[in-house]
């Protein structure tokens, strides 16, 4: 939809060459391997080749599905990082050679019906090209002479009843023999040759059909690979089969001490003896995303299992949640796992193809007539390398440990994408990836994956609907409008945190293309119906998710309110890229749909604003939503705000949309009501969580992107740091303490760091705040403004000084 091509192609357009798809292609081919393959399978590539001299060379590598790439038998990277049919990516290397022989390999792996949601996928492929032309003809793929075999040792397992198809991770194998480092270097067995596909290509092409990739550089940075500290064996029980309940009387300590030193101490082994069966719990300590190394020696015929699980479940069948976290008596474990067969007398390697999550690993050991040592069991935390730039601190003791909780939610459900969960779908909802990228900007100065999340969902627009997908990259389409409109949302935010104009103004077009088809909807009296598709507001509060109004031609208030806020966004991007035109038939159109809302809702009786048409329902999601527009008129706002904070009977909001509860409370500037709000929080506390999940204790998910939001109200309310401008050029500081005697904390500026401190006191506050060089704004509290500037301030608000003191800070030297 949108012309996003990178600046510079690796490979120059060949203008001389007749047909456009041949001007734009590398001189390389996607290759697939010759041998006969299942619909899923993995395999490997391979070339020898000679350099005469010491050589600096740049390979550009992708693959369909996923690889690993070796060089010298040494693994140098991984990818492709996830996108789009319409933008896949490549990675790119820089490598140094030696004067001698050298060999490039590959693992690639390619899943059918098995593939994860968020998967997308052409056709199995792999293709490597360098853009130094001396060894073009010596490296690149479809010029080269590569090798290839299907890797037969390695087959795909289904993620089972117990867990059911909606596992992200769905790439779970059974790897029987050797590893796969020593399977590259093996020459025993036959190697195959290849099959060119298709040439790769700088830019879309116009003949273009849907098994063609379109390659873009990737965007991100690698992803980390951390060692994971702090596991510890909790119990250890004679049996290999995992239906049981963990008793700590079937414990055996001595074992679960071996394990232990095992896992703490690089010298120290478990030997399993021949016939025996183990089944052995680890605790992590936390919730981690990662992969491992299994290391072992000898145990030919044996089998391995390593199974991770978000919690212990009180059922053998589906991972039903515990109240508390914490305890494994009389639990069972459910969870998805790989199996290893090793084969041989020598020190092997076993690996995932694919990342696990979750705070509980089970390691089951069955040994055959030989014995088994277990080396190591290395865990390897992966997930998108932010370096959190912000930090919060209170005399609440339960916002101070709620703060990290959402910290860690955010790097859990942050890979190659933004992702809801990482344990399950492993998609990039638009509903949780405005709140993820709102966290972003309060906690990172890094904008690249906000940036690709905003970008990548225009290449979700198929025709089968004029909506963006509401979650991308993913196998199949599903529309939910009022996401549709949060990405409109999600621009202003890019806008008004980090500004870059030339990026906003390339997606703009997007925004107006999904309002205009909102307002297609529009009846005589003024309001919206609903859209055809799946009219998602919350599941904790409606059936499936929908208000009352939802079904296509119905009318539901809180629509008509979303488009409004949606309307006000691009009304406030087009007047920053000075568009005033633009501007001003958003500002009408969102203050007549206001005025209708306000007709058609306003119940005088229940003295607040219904969902629908017929007021069945009021809801805190319709009242919030209406504030939020801040179009209300003077008499109904004060109504629809005591409504929000004091009437019992509204339909409450689940953890996702209580972030749109929270921003309506500081609009309000309702500390004390913000403060409760956030105070929800603490069942999960006390529930020995260490994320927090999609739907309470008892939800599906123990890891959910879009109950992080408090760490936002945290820094953006309760500390109050806020952008005053489109491009965050100036600032407002407007802390909501409420009964907090301390707060303090910074937020990351593109200018440097922003740090507040605040002390209240019997008869005011004292206030610390240092902005970056060239970083002006102003700071409120009870009716009082002081001017801010550059550089450190302090200063004392003085309660009961009139309201209108305009007062300027005197930075420090």
């Amino acid at each position: 939809m949108l012309n996003t091509h990178p600046s510079q192609a690796p490979f120059p357009r060949n203008s001389s060459t007749p047909g456009y798809g041949q001007r734009e292609a590398w001189p390389a081919m996607w290759i697939v391997t010759e041998d006969a393959h299942e619909d899923s399978f993995v395999s490997a590539y391979r070339l020898r080749f000679d350099c005469e001299k010491t050589a600096r060379i740049t390979l550009l590598v992708t693959a369909d599905q996923r690889y690993w790439l070796y060089l010298d038998g040494q693994r140098i990277g991984r990818g492709s990082e996830r996108g789009s049919i319409r933008k896949w990516f490549y990675e790119t290397y820089e490598i140094e050679l030696t004067a001698g022989t050298h060999t490039l390999e590959a693992i690639t792996w390619y899943l059918s019906d098995k593939a994860p949601w968020a998967q997308v996928t052409a056709q199995p492929g792999f293709l490597l090209a360098t853009t130094d032309e001396g060894f073009t003809e010596r490296l690149s793929t479809g010029l080269a002479p590569w090798k290839s075999r299907v890797l037969s040792e390695i087959t795909f397992l289904d993620p089972g009843k117990q867990v059911g198809q909606d596992i992200g991770s769905g790439a779970r194998i059974l790897h029987r023999g050797r590893p796969l480092a020593e399977i590259l270097l093996d020459d025993s067995q036959p190697w195959s040759g290849v099959r060119t596909v298709l040439p790769g290509n700088n830019a879309f092409w116009q003949t273009a059909s849907p098994e063609t990739w379109v390659l873009y550089p990737a965007q991100l940075p690698a992803m980390r690979s951390d060692k994971w500290c702090g596991a510890r064996v909790v119990c250890a029980m004679k049996s290999f089969t995992g239906d049981q309940q963990f008793r700590m009387t079937d414990s055996d300590p001595d074992e679960c001490a071996a394990w232990q030193s095992m896992l703490d101490q690089p010298s120290a082994r478990v030997a399993l003896p021949p016939h025996s069966e183990w089944r052995v719990l680890i605790d992590l300590g936390g919730y981690c995303c990662a992969y491992y190394q299994l290391h072992t020696q000898g145990g030919s015929g044996a089998e391995i299992a390593v199974a991770w699980a978000e919690r212990l479940s009180m059922q053998p069948d589906y991972p039903e949640a515990p109240n508390d976290r914490n305890t494994l008596e009389a639990r069972f474990f459910v969870g998805t796992a790989d199996h290893f067969q090793p084969t041989g007398e020598d020190s092997a390697c076993y690996e995932p193809l694919w990342w696990q999550a979750g705070r509980w690993v089970q390691v089951s050991v069955r040994t055959a007539a030989l014995p088994l040592l277990i080396e190591d069991f290395e865990i390897l935390e992966t997930g998108y390398p932010w370096r959190d730039e912000s930090r919060f601190s209170s005399d609440d003791e339960v916002l101070n440990a709620i703060a990290p909780m959402c910290y860690r939610t955010l790097q859990c459900c942050t890979h190659e994408t933004y992702m809801d969960c990482p344990y399950w779908e492993q998609l990039q909802y638009l509903g949780d990836t405005r709140i993820q990228s709102q966290l972003t900007y309060v906690t990172s100065s890094d904008t690249r994956l906000p940036e690709k999340a905003l970008e990548i969902f225009s290449h979700s627009m198929l025709g089968a609907s004029p909506f963006p997908a509401s979650n991308y990259p993913s196998r199949g389409i599903q529309i939910i409008p009022p996401f549709a409109l949060w990405w409109i949302c999600m621009l202003h935010d890019y806008a008004l945190w980090r500004g870059n104009a030339q990026f906003v103004q390339e997606l703009l077009p997007m925004g107006w293309w999904i309002i205009d088809h909102f307002l297609l909807h529009r009846q005589v009296d003024g309001m919206l119906t609903s859209p055809q598709g799946w009219n998602y507001v919350d599941a904790a509060a409606f059936p499936n998710g929908e208000p009352p109004g939802a079904s296509v031609g119905e009318v539901s208030g809180l629509l008509n309110w979303q488009v409004i806020i949606a309307l006000n966004a691009l009304r406030d991007l087009s007047q920053w890229l000075n568009v005033p035109e633009r501007a001003d038939w958003a500002d009408r159109i969102a203050q007549e749909l206001t005025t209708a809302c306000e007709k058609m809702l306003w119940n005088p009786t229940r003295a607040a604003l219904a969902d629908d048409l017929d007021h069945t329902s009021f809801s805190e999601h319709g009242q919030c939503l209406a504030l939020l527009t801040k179009r209300l008129s003077p008499r109904i706002q004060s109504h629809v705000q005591y409504a929000l904070t004091n009437d019992p009977g509204l339909v409450r909001a689940g953890e996702y949309f209580r972030h749109y509860i929270c921003l309506a409370l500081a609009d309000m500037n309702a500390g004390d009501s913000l403060h409760a709000c956030l105070h929800t929080w603490r069942e999960f506390i006390d529930a020995g969580l260490y994320t927090l999940p999609e739907h309470g204790v008892h939800g599906r998910s123990d890891c959910h992107a879009w109950s992080a939001h408090p760490l936002y109200h945290m820094l953006s309310s309760v500390l109050g740091i806020r952008p005053a401008s489109l491009g965050f050029e100036s600032i407002l500081i407007r802390p909501m303490p409420g009964a907090l005697r301390e707060i303090c904390g910074c937020v990351p500026h593109p200018l440097g760091e922003i740090v507040v401190a605040l002390k209240m006191h019997a008869n005011g506050c004292s206030v610390d705040i240092t902005l970056p060089q060239g970083l002006t704004g102003t700071f409120s509290l009870e009716g009082q403004n002081v001017e801010l500037q550059e550089g450190n301030s302090r200063f004392e608000i003085r309660y009961g000084e009139p309201s209108v003191a305009q007062r300027r800070s005197k930075p420090r030297p």
